[in-house]
């Protein structure tokens, strides 16, 4: 008789890594703000989406962590595309046309 996957049981064995992967997202520049209780509560809901086993615990484990991290940083690229624009055409007929 096969031994039934304990969710629980899993994530109580992976708490240490799962607060210090938390501590590593607080520390980006970043950062959007989760709570740890939220972050935590995320990985549970992945998983017990995902997970039926042990062995499929282990190899969703670190993609659903990874998924997470990246969804909860904001990356923000500042750029004005006119003024690079005009800059390079300076003096021809586009940056004259162009609507700034």
């Amino acid at each position: 008789m096969a031994t039934t996957f304990n969710l629980q049981n899993f994530l109580s064995q992976n708490r240490e890594f799962v607060i210090e992967k938390y501590e590593e997202l607080k520390n980006e520049p970043s950062f959007s703000g989760i709570s740890l209780k939220e972050f935590m509560m995320r990985i549970m809901r992945n998983l017990s989406l995902n997970a039926k086993s042990q062995k499929t615990a282990e190899s969703k484990f670190r993609s659903i962590l990874c998924n997470i991290y990246e969804e909860e940083t904001e990356i923000e690229v500042i750029r004005d595309r006119d003024q690079e624009l005009k800059s390079k055409y300076q003096n021809t007929v586009f940056a004259q046309n162009l609507a700034l």
